[in-house]
């Protein structure tokens, strides 16, 4: 009897560790270290003028970015965080109509995308990944004057990021958030689990959710309702798609009501998927982006408190 008890639990084991084994392998591959490509395309291929940078994160981690300067005297600076599984290649199309309308932007891969390094690291993964804007931000502001305008724009989960710095930067002015941040609600799981793993369902969807809170942290629901909570004063613009099939728009609009006290403004993009409202309507896209950045990027602080106390009566 104590041989068989022995034998069904090294079984049981052995089949634990084999299912949590290959989940795992496809977090990494969909997630932490999505599979990379070639970059086929740089700021030059777009008419601007660009340099190359690599700087190091607090835990030693190597980022590069490219520092896209504006053709005439700048009207501020915009940091672009990309999605996971994106990189600073994907975020050309969003600086070019910002490089022509007079703004300096700043690519940059975040840790195990594009030519930034590795990072094998799963607990807390996504908020690391702050610590890779920090970096970005110590190299540009010893290449620009700290006094102009600084803004920041996140893309899918680069937003939550977006919002993490702009928090702990006191000269970010503006938020652009476009497709996120999600609540992580079990949808949102599902949609993750369904769209990019490579496994059945069952038994390996709870032990992908369980994996995915490790990266979000257990904690992230309330952290991101407090983290959005505390943008005030600075200013937020908010896109979403509303055919947006991986984060609902529903969520980030419930996440928008919590902004209390801030200039903040939420545009729904009737026809766009997630991260399509660029290239759905481009024209509406970039005017309402350029606005916003005109309205609240360039004013100097007086005006910044004259225009927050006018839209909150």
């Amino acid at each position: 009897m104590g041989i068989a008890y022995f034998t069904g639990g090294t079984v049981l084991v052995s089949v634990c560790i084999y299912l949590f084994y290959r989940t795992l392998r496809e977090i990494y591959r969909v997630v932490l270290i999505p599979p990379r490509k070639g970059l086929r395309k740089t700021p030059a291929d777009f008419g601007m003028d660009y340099h190359e940078f690599q700087t190091l994160t607090r835990d030693r981690k190597k980022i590069v970015g490219w520092l896209i300067n504006s053709p005439c005297p700048s009207r501020g600076t915009l940091i672009l965080c990309h999605n996971m599984g994106g990189s600073k290649e994907k975020m050309l199309p969003y600086a070019r109509f910002l490089h022509r309308a007079g703004y300096r932007t700043v690519l940059f891969d975040f840790r195990s995308h594009g030519s930034s390094d590795k990072s094998y690291a799963i607990f807390h993964a996504l908020q690391r990944r702050t610590r890779d804007i920090e970096s970005v931000w110590q190299y540009i502001t010893g290449q620009t004057d700290t006094a102009q305008g600084y803004g920041i724009m996140g893309f899918s989960l680069g937003t939550v990021n977006s919002i993490l710095f702009a928090n702990a930067c006191p000269n970010i002015k503006t938020i652009i958030l476009d497709s996120g941040p999600p609540l992580f609600t079990d949808k949102d799981y599902q949609s993750f689990f369904k769209r990019g793993v490579r496994l059945p369902y069952y038994p390996y969807y709870p032990i992908f959710k369980l994996m995915f809170r490790l990266m979000t942290g257990f904690d992230y629901t309330s952290m991101i309702k407090r983290e959005i909570g505390k943008l005030s004063p600075k200013a937020l613009l908010m896109i979403h798609g509303l055919r947006d099939s991986i984060f609902s728009s529903k969520d980030t609009m419930s996440l928008y009501r919590d902004c209390a006290f801030v200039p903040k403004m939420y545009w729904s993009v009737p026809n766009a998927f997630h991260m399509t409202a660029h290239f759905s309507n481009r024209k509406a896209y970039e005017n309402r982006v350029l606005d916003f950045l005109k309205a609240h990027l360039e004013l100097d602080s007086q005006e910044q408190f004259s225009l927050i106390r006018e839209q909150n009566g």
